[in-house]
């Protein structure tokens, strides 16, 4: 009985550990975005490589011919960070991982101070798209 008990007693604690803690997505890849603020759309590319806990790669926008360095892109359960290098200065996005992984939204601060809300209903979410199969 002891035995059945222990035994019950062990599947419980993995099951709620498997509960607790869900798969963390593989954000590794190729992607393309669009971002809407206010009347503006950026449409970019991004690519993320894994490094270490976090991801490094580039992003581009047809706003500009630069290709830009994502210092570093980090994810916390559903929270996201990323740092972008650009030419003026750093920017930032922090924001939130939806379920399937495919978008986020959340708010971008640029080198010079300003913070755009990048959610509705003053920003549509960023949305990511794989470019090919992963």
């Amino acid at each position: 009985m002891r035995t059945r008990i222990a035994c019950l007693y062990v599947a419980v604690i993995l099951f709620a550990g498997c509960v607790a803690n869900p798969k963390t997505p593989n954000l590794a890849g190729d992607w393309v975005f669009e971002a809407q603020t206010g009347e503006n759309v950026a449409h970019g590319a991004m690519t993320l490589v894994a490094d270490g806990a976090s991801y490094k790669g580039t992003l581009t926008t047809d706003q500009t011919d630069n290709v830009l360095p994502v210092r570093s892109l980090t994810l916390q359960g559903a929270e996201l960070s990323m740092l972008v290098e650009s030419p003026e200065g750093n920017v930032t996005f922090k924001g939130t991982l939806a379920d399937d992984a495919q978008t986020f939204q959340g708010q971008v601060v640029y080198y010079d101070g300003r913070m755009i809300p990048m959610s509705p209903p003053n920003a549509m979410p960023i949305g990511l798209v794989p470019r090919s199969d992963r």
